[in-house]
């Protein structure tokens, strides 16, 4: 798949060469910067590689919404962890004010507290990477689709 990726453009009459990892770029560049390199593209020597290009393109917004599904299914499943977790955090603090700070079953307690409470940051950092990926990967689509219609409307 990676070497399928990279797109070999010559210019100037062979004069000029440019190597493009077009999965990174189309991810990183704006619209903008991907107009001027299918320009590019049209332009030189190689126009074939605009074909090339465009099937790099289909292939990837094939799989967008199987991979947006995935990230939505995770970010509602690490949601979902990290509310239930939160009734039980607040049972086991109610549960430790009880007993002196000297006390063991306030130590053992304590110790369920911490647990808990680092299991539910675990969740929601989990739950907001989810959210962001999603976020990103909507943005891509959208981008990749624009693309797409203009290479070969």
């Amino acid at each position: 798949m990676m070497d399928n990726a990279v797109l070999h453009i010559s210019y100037n009459n062979g004069r000029g060469h440019m190597t493009v990892n077009t999965l990174a770029f189309l991810s990183e560049q704006g619209i903008r910067n991907i107009r001027k390199l299918i320009k590019l593209i049209k332009s030189s020597d190689t126009p074939d590689e605009l074909e090339k290009l465009h099937g790099i393109l289909c292939e990837e917004i094939s799989t967008f919404d199987l991979r947006l599904k995935e990230l939505a299914n995770r970010g509602a499943n690490a949601r979902t962890r990290y509310k239930e977790l939160e009734p039980e955090l607040d049972r086991l603090v109610y549960q430790r004010e009880r007993y002196k700070k000297s006390d063991q079953r306030y130590k053992d307690l304590m110790l369920r507290v911490k647990a808990v409470r680092e299991n539910i940051r675990h969740e929601k950092a989990v739950y907001h990477s989810a959210v962001s990926d999603f976020k990103r990967l909507s943005r891509n689509k959208e981008k990749f689709n624009k693309i797409a219609k203009e290479i070969l409307p």
